[in-house]
């Protein structure tokens, strides 16, 4: 028994040493290890980076890793991939090949590697989320390492993990290394020849991780006037940001208070010019002439117009015909309605009126869009609401174009959007 343990040792000693050394020339290049921070992800297929013209490919599973703070969601009919903090959202629209953040639209590839896992530019979210990224030269392949946090180094970390990681490597390649009366094949983990394609993510979720926080979006309508300025302090008091759907007939007689809410980073969307039923729901034309007016004055204000859009008394308000959402739709809009009504224009008092949003967000499930507006009310509340958000570790998210919009007909129809 002694002497079995020990040929035993001897044949792990003689794996270990040919692993690091011979062995090495086997690899063909195209396999890596993948790292976030210091944590080594199982060497197999569907975590597998690679490089294509020049550029590095990350499994967008990586970056869902708990210890980034980055969290997912994947839409399997749309092939569309939102990665998002409590600080920034962008969404890859892997059709049009390209992404959108709060501020602007961006020409990216999306690719899949060999286990058809959508694979995200590595530099790009990176640098988006303010993450590190490194290469280092450990053997017998490389790693490809994503950093939040550790003080590690590449070479201090290789030193610690190598026996690990060579033993992964070995297990990873056991078919290859195994005797056999045919020739052997190293698995490759080269990208797929068409990417374009886009397949489906393997083993990727229908709905968001169950260890996913709650996401809540804080809109607010009706704006901007003399109580918008409050309601916009208390949001830097907490350091969160907010999605404001205005009023176009406001917009000229508030200019530094829209242009401050643009500058701190909030999203402006448009709720109509006139917000007086019998002229925005007149017809389906004269709904759109009142965006587009409310859009030229938003534009006038800030230089930039907006493709957000949210029906004054929501999208399934009598007057509005099935006409008017298609006519939304089609003139490159996306709307939102709610799911968490403040109730504000009829609560007695601040108190009251957080209550009833807190009541409503203890009900959400992964999501919430809580309905607010510019009252005087409505800001006297607002310190409890976001006291409330904050120890419940909700993610604060703004509304943008690349966003799935939530309404009450689960309408997520697109139509072209020129720039």
């Amino acid at each position: 028994m002694k002497k079995s343990r020990i040929a035993a040792f001897i044949l792990a000693v003689l794996a270990l040493a040919c692993a690091l050394g011979a062995l090495g020339a086997s690899a063909d290049g195209s396999e890596y290890f993948t790292v976030v921070n210091d944590t080594v992800k199982p060497l197999e297929a569907s975590n597998m980076p690679f490089i294509r013209d020049g550029e590095y490919y990350m499994p967008y599973t990586v970056f869902a890793d708990s210890s980034l703070g980055v969290y997912y969601s994947y839409n399997e009919e749309r092939y569309t991939l939102t990665l998002y903090n409590k600080n920034y959202t962008i969404t890859f629209d892997s059709p049009a090949q390209v992404a959108y953040d709060r501020d602007q639209q961006y020409k990216i590839k999306l690719a899949a590697n060999s286990a058809g896992t959508i694979c995200v530019p590595m530099g790009f979210v990176c640098e988006k989320f303010g993450l590190g990224f490194e290469t280092i030269r450990t053997h017998p392949i490389e790693t490809m390492r994503v950093t939040s946090r550790s003080t590690t180094s590449g070479e201090d970390f290789w030193l610690a993990n190598r026996e690990k990681m060579v033993a992964m490597y070995l297990e990873y390649f056991a078919p290859s290394f195994a005797p056999s009366t045919s020739p052997s094949t190293v698995p490759s983990a080269q990208p797929s020849s068409s990417p374009s394609s886009q397949p489906r993510p393997s083993g990727a979720p229908s709905a968001e991780p169950s260890e996913e926080p709650r996401v809540v979006y804080i809109t607010f309508d009706d704006g901007p006037n003399k109580n918008t300025a409050k309601i916009m302090d208390t949001l830097a008091e907490h350091d969160m940001k907010a999605t404001f759907f205005l009023t176009g007939s406001q917009i000229e007689n508030n200019r530094d208070t829209v242009r401050r809410m643009a500058g701190e980073g909030h999203s402006i969307g448009l709720h109509a010019w006139s917000h007086k039923t019998d002229e925005m729901y007149a017809s389906a034309d004269a709904l759109i002439e009142e965006i587009e007016k409310a859009n030229e004055a938003l534009d006038a204000v800030v230089q930039k117009r907006s493709r957000l859009f949210r029906f004054p008394y929501g999208s399934s308000y009598s007057a509005i015909t099935d006409g008017m959402r298609d006519a939304v739709i089609g003139a490159g809009y996306r709307y939102w309605d709610w799911t968490v009504d403040a109730l504000d224009y009829e609560q007695p008092s601040g108190q009251a009126l957080a209550q009833q949003v807190i009541r409503g967000l203890e009900r959400s499930d992964s999501t919430a869009v809580i309905l607010m507006h510019d009252t005087s009310t409505t800001a006297d509340a607002l310190p409890r609401i976001l006291d409330y958000i904050e120890r419940n570790n909700f993610i604060v998210r703004t509304i943008t174009i690349g966003e799935m919009p939530h309404n009450f007909y689960g309408d997520v129809r697109t139509s072209p959007i020129e720039d």
